[in-house]
């Protein structure tokens, strides 16, 4: 997958298939939410939004081809060549989008947090605070990388020095080489990474101990306690699929920067996995919230039904936020 066509016909298949899944996950935190989860369905719908926009940024706005360990690349969607916006833009808009869903799916795990178990804490001060902090930082850390962008003439020289490598196919493209000095890229690059990871990780096992505390504290009913593990599982799946979609590809653009290793077929698949991301993170959410599971087990009974099969579904509870949890949890420590 070295060629950039080719490259770019794998995306295309990644969005054709993944934007309807995305789109019926939407439709469903709009219209198939229940009261019940009402604390949670903006951060569910805004995480949804943010990911569809970096989705559709990979694969069909900018679609970007980059050269590692060389900080360059150039874009091939529409929005070159179609609309002529400026590279520096486009590099700017994806990076920021990346970082941003990030923080959106961030904001899911602190919202159970905070209606579970900080409501009534000093959290409730902070929290805003944090994530509007989290927003601007995410926002505007790649403003600087703009600022110090080298001559272009000067930095694809030393760029053809770096990967000496590169087929002259790539060498007629019209590249942008962001940053020349690879070491202050990979260190603010995993500054940033590492900084938002911590509060993910932070955040999962913040739930995970107060979930703890709560049970051994408190009598609670073997149904609330269900609950608790199938959202702690909820946790642990969506931590796993974005390190497995997204951290794994980051990783790999470090080390490549740092051993100065060039493999252009791995470069195309970190982009890869990443546009996966959105169908995947889509098909979480629809497995492990149960109002979302019926309406897709609904859907697939009337398929079964309209080819005259005779289909034997049993609708299992996948997960329930119920917003009188922190309530249930109270009453049965009294």
């Amino acid at each position: 997958m070295e060629a950039p066509h080719i490259f770019v016909h794998y995306v295309h298949a990644i969005i054709f298939v993944s934007l309807p899944v995305q789109l019926f996950s939407i439709y469903c935190i709009l219209f198939e939410t229940p009261k019940t989860m009402k604390s949670v369905k903006w951060s569910l719908l805004n995480a949804r939004i943010w990911t569809v926009i970096l989705d559709l940024s990979l694969t069909v706005l900018t679609i970007p081809f980059v050269i590692f360990p060389a900080i360059a690349g150039t874009p091939l969607g529409i929005l070159t060549t179609w609309f002529g916006i400026s590279t520096p833009f486009q590099i700017y808009f994806v990076m920021s989008t990346f970082f941003i869903v990030m923080v959106s799916h961030l904001m899911i795990m602190e919202n159970r947090y905070y209606q579970l178990f900080a409501e009534d804490t000093e959290w409730r001060h902070f929290r805003v605070p944090v994530i509007f902090f989290n927003f601007l930082i995410t926002s505007t850390y790649m403003i600087p990388f703009m600022l110090r962008a080298p001559d272009q003439d000067e930095g694809i020289e030393i760029v053809y020095q770096k990967v000496p490598s590169l087929s002259s196919e790539i060498k007629n493209m019209k590249l942008f080489v962001l940053a020349t000095d690879y070491n202050l890229f990979v260190v603010e690059l995993v500054f940033m990474g590492a900084f938002l990871i911590f509060e993910m990780f932070s955040l999962t096992m913040l739930n995970r101990w107060n979930f703890k505390m709560t049970s051994t504290k408190c009598n609670l009913s073997r149904q609330t306690m269900m609950i608790q593990r199938k959202f702690l599982i909820t946790i642990y799946t969506q931590f796993g699929v974005f390190s497995i979609t997204c951290f794994v590809p980051y990783l790999y653009i470090v080390i490549s920067c740092y051993l100065n290793y060039h493999n252009q077929s791995a470069n195309n698949y970190t982009i890869v996995s990443f546009s996966f991301h959105g169908i995947t993170s889509s098909m979480i959410l629809l497995w492990t919230y149960n109002p979302y599971t019926k309406v897709v087990n609904a859907i697939f009974y009337r398929i079964l039904t309209l080819l005259h099969c005779q289909p034997h579904l049993e609708v299992q509870s996948s997960i329930s936020f119920k917003s009188t949890m922190p309530t249930t949890v109270l009453n049965h420590c009294s």
